[in-house]
């Protein structure tokens, strides 16, 4: 996920927060779900990207990884504060700790430009088709377009080569930064 503020820099999520603490979110009923762009907007996009771009309308009201449960700064995000969110496929393969995680599972950030506000500037997607990750990046719901001209959008080709290899680093995980789905084994003690 990320392309444009994206490519700044492939860092993991961090986890302390950076110049201010975020301000709580909003709860889940006050959260805005995508406004539903016009048909021309999205007419560039490949039949995965509009399906997908249907199916997170209402992105606002699924859970928050416990990871991120409060905006957190991702240098590899253009320096915003992500707020990451999942729906009911990914949360089964949570419970189950599977991986890798099912087709239709869909990962949604907030990169919001700072903790003082609690509206996005992009809405970053992750979603499972045909056992590959489906990328995009959007703002005022509409596909955002790399310096081509591209929909940043699709399965890490063109404007969404820099979402696939930031995420390559995440690959023992499904290319997963926002949570760790198996627990790793613990560290050999030395003698």
């Amino acid at each position: 996920m990320l392309a444009v503020g994206l490519a700044v820099g492939c860092a993991k999520t961090e986890s302390s927060p950076r110049p201010s603490e975020p301000r709580e979110v909003r709860p889940v009923a006050d959260r805005p779900a995508l406004a539903q762009p016009l048909p021309e907007e999205t007419s560039s996009l490949s039949a995965e990207g509009r399906l997908i771009l249907d199916q997170i309308q209402a992105y606002g009201r699924w859970p928050n990884f416990v990871e991120l449960q409060r905006p957190k700064f991702s240098e590899a995000h253009g320096g915003r504060w992500v707020l990451g969110f999942y729906n009911g496929v990914v949360g089964a393969a949570m419970a189950r700790r599977l991986l890798p995680l099912p087709d239709g599972a869909q990962i949604v950030l907030e990169n919001r430009p700072s903790t003082d506000t609690n509206d996005p500037a992009i809405v970053t997607t992750m979603s499972k088709v045909s056992g590959r990750w489906y990328w995009m990046e959007l703002s005022n719901a509409s596909p955002r377009v790399d310096d081509d001209g591209r929909p940043i959008a699709g399965f890490g080709e063109g404007g969404t080569a820099a979402c696939a290899a930031c995420h390559a680093a995440a690959s023992d995980n499904d290319f997963v930064f926002s949570h760790e789905f198996r627990r790793r084994p613990p560290a050999k003690k030395g003698r």
